[in-house]
């Protein structure tokens, strides 16, 4: 084999390797876990091994859980609710509404850089938080937050840490 064909050989046979072994995120999205609300119930929080990391309708993770998933993940977390995945089933229309167990606010986001995104439809947001008469709909206290597409009401002040 002469000098060149070796060297095309070595150079194809890197490219190969980079590619099976270099990570399958891309680079915007570095270091960001997603996590997927799939139940408009209030779910507790049995533990943190809840599987809210897959874009199904299985009902196995509600926002309460994913909130305490993505506290305990380092790096900048995502939490979508997608209405198609929380409807799943259901004849219900939107707005979707999750309802916040009486006495039991909702854990606060904890970690900077969290986004909570819900879906629009035409520019309308169609998931409601009814944080039910607790005292905060949603505490942020991580700092970098972003709340994107959701209606937050039925808190009982505007206080929160």
């Amino acid at each position: 084999m002469s000098a060149r064909r070796i060297w095309w050989f070595v150079v194809g046979l890197l490219f190969v390797a980079g590619t099976l072994i270099w990570p399958q995120r891309s680079f915007s999205q570095a270091g960001i876990d997603q996590f997927f609300v799939d139940t408009l119930a209030d779910n507790p929080v049995a533990d943190l091994n809840t599987h809210c990391t897959d874009a199904l309708p299985n009902a196995n993770c509600s926002l309460r859980q994913a909130i305490a998933k993505a506290n305990a993940v380092a790096g900048s977390n995502r939490i979508t609710i997608n209405f198609d995945l929380v409807t799943e089933g259901s004849v219900a229309s939107a707005p979707y509404i999750i309802t916040i167990t009486t006495g039991q606010r909702l854990p606060p986001i904890t970690r900077a850089n969290v986004t909570i995104s819900a879906d629009l439809l035409n520019g309308a947001p169609q998931v409601a938080i009814n944080a039910n008469n607790n005292d905060a709909g949603l505490v942020l206290s991580g700092g970098g937050a972003i709340i994107e597409g959701l209606v937050i009401y039925g808190a009982s002040n505007d206080a929160g840490t």
